[in-house]
């Protein structure tokens, strides 16, 4: 039995994110090890319970100590020693420069996942110019062998990885999103409900725009308009883009929001909303809870960066607004709540987009068309 070694940075995330395709590469024939920091033991028991094989590495993900990164890339290489698995399938940018400093030492067949470029490549200032070039660097040395091949969730990472001349062309390939379930996520028509409700759920990261948020409803509901904004989604402590939680009281307490907490149940969530909002700056690969609302048919407003755009286009399922713009995101956000057909139509196309292009089905078949291919 062919073995494949998943390195990935946080437990939470992985369940969030990878599980069904791992799950498919299991069904595909391969015995599935689990690399990752577990941070919840029931997170490890779990996924012990599907048959994979885990193991603990301690990433800090907004760690910058030396001597603990080294400590980290020592326990990766360990573990891709260890395992020595036919394929190292790793994802976000630490796991996939150690674990690319390891298979290329250990000439070991490696999938990287470039899941958005992150906060790295949306800021400015030398010092984040410093850590792009060193970056793009490392990527470089790590995809240096032609075993390599590293996965896009968006054409725009793709292609500046080929102008920065990481690897070769044929060793980038584009796959998009995450993809979701449309059958779980199934299409279902939007009530005309009063007061309208607006949901943003992501990690909470001030990158990911929901203080423009805040600001724009509460604009709107000085009017005689009432919107309730639904805010859900993690606390991420580990994140140094992190909002504090203090903050999350503070707009709740002043009725601003609707704090909701960490919610399992997604597909309740985005049936009950009228509007899915998300106006980030930060690097997208395609933002998954956009996938699901498309998929639901719920109409969009996020902003016209990397990764947003394949899902949203403008005026067609939602609306593009400049980054950091309350003024442009309270304009759209009027357009949608004062029309019931628009957000209906928006819905439907945006039903179709989900299916045609983002479903897990497609998604689970390009990712193991690429682990058949080494």
């Amino acid at each position: 039995m062919k073995k494949i070694l998943f390195i990935i940075n946080v437990d939470w995330y992985f369940n969030l994110h990878w599980l069904e395709r791992v799950k498919a590469a299991q069904v595909a024939g391969y015995e599935v090890n689990v690399a990752t920091h577990f941070k919840d033991a029931s997170n490890m028991a779990m996924l012990e319970s599907y048959g994979f094989v885990c193991h603990e590495v301690k990433f800090n993900r907004s760690s910058m100590n030396p001597v603990k990164e080294l400590m980290t890339l020592w326990s990766v290489y360990s573990v891709v020693r260890r395992v020595n698995a036919d394929i190292v399938h790793s994802i976000t940018v630490k796991p996939n420069l150690y674990a690319g400093f390891a298979c290329t030492l250990l000439k070991i067949n490696q999938v990287m996942s470039v899941v958005g470029l992150g906060g790295v490549f949306t800021k400015g200032g030398v010092k984040t110019k410093l850590l792009q070039l060193l970056t793009i660097t490392l990527y470089r040395l790590s995809a240096s062998k032609n075993s390599t091949r590293i996965i896009f969730e968006n054409p725009d990472d793709r292609a500046l990885f080929l102008a920065k001349k990481v690897a070769e062309d044929q060793q980038l390939i584009l796959i998009l999103g995450a993809g979701v379930d449309t059958d779980q996520f199934a299409f279902s028509i939007g009530t005309d409900i009063h007061p309208v409700r607006v949901l943003f759920a992501a990690r909470l990261l001030w990158g990911k725009g929901l203080e423009y948020l805040v600001d724009a409803i509460s604009e709107i509901n000085t009017t005689e308009t009432k919107v309730i904004l639904d805010v859900a989604g993690i606390v991420d402590e580990d994140n140094v883009d992190a909002i504090p939680e203090q903050k999350i009281i503070e707009w709740s307490e002043q009725a601003k929001i609707n704090w909701l907490g960490n919610v399992a149940d997604m597909t309740s969530l985005i049936t009950h909303s009228s509007i899915v909002a998300l106006p980030t700056s930060y690097g997208e690969g395609v933002p998954r809870i956009l996938i699901e609302a498309a998929a639901i048919g719920r109409p969009i407003i996020t902003t016209d960066v990397v990764g947003c755009r394949e899902i949203v286009e403008d005026a067609y399922n939602g609306y593009l607004v400049p980054v950091g713009s309350v003024v442009e995101l309270k304009r759209a956000l009027v357009k949608l709540i004062d029309s019931y057909e628009k957000r209906l139509e928006f819905g439907r196309r945006g039903r179709e987009i989900a299916v045609e292009k983002f479903d897990q089905r497609l998604v689970i078949k390009k990712t193991l068309s690429v682990y058949a291919e080494l």
